[in-house]
């Protein structure tokens, strides 16, 4: 009878020594993930925050340099973000959802984003394009469900084409 007053008296503070380093853990201060690295601007120089990727542009002649430098690097300007997919067991990715950010200065009308989904050997199985539309001045689109596949383990996307009037892109496409 004492053996078992013993066992449940040790069972119970334990427990509760548990409880605690469970609690302390779980709930004390853990680091903030860090941020994304800022988008590089003009003169190399990082942009200060994601919420705020404007530049100060005084003259005419500015203006145009940085329309050129966007025309020329507008797929460093647009991030796209892999918000989730869930991989199947025996390959297949289901539930893909991503969103584009665009961290330009003007609208763009359309983002061209390549998916492709790579087989478990490294090989590529399957490429689909998909077309984003009406993406603000830094901002991002809404999140896009892309098409299932019943192979494939992971994914690969970047940006392949773009559509900007506003830094005077028709239409340009990138391979």
């Amino acid at each position: 009878m004492r053996s078992w007053l013993v066992f449940w008296r040790f069972a119970a503070i334990s427990t509760f020594i548990l409880l605690l380093f469970v609690t302390f853990w779980r709930f004390g201060g853990k680091p903030e993930a860090p941020r994304n690295p800022p988008v590089p601007a003009v003169n190399d120089q990082a942009i200060p925050d994601q919420d705020n990727t404007t530049m100060q542009i005084d003259t005419v002649d500015e203006v145009e340099k940085r329309k050129e430098y966007l025309r020329e690097f507008w797929d460093k300007m647009v991030r796209i973000d892999l918000l989730s997919y869930k991989p199947r067991d025996f390959g297949g990715i289901n539930n893909v959802v991503i969103k584009v950010r665009n961290h330009m200065e003007f609208d763009a009308e359309l983002i061209l984003v390549e998916v492709k989904y790579i087989l478990a050997n490294g090989k590529v199985w399957k490429t689909l394009t998909v077309p984003v539309h009406n993406i603000p001045a830094n901002g991002q689109s809404p999140r896009i469900q892309i098409a299932d596949s019943p192979r494939g383990k992971t994914l690969q996307m970047k940006p392949i084409g773009i559509v900007c009037k506003g830094i005077g892109i028709e239409q340009e496409l990138r391979k």
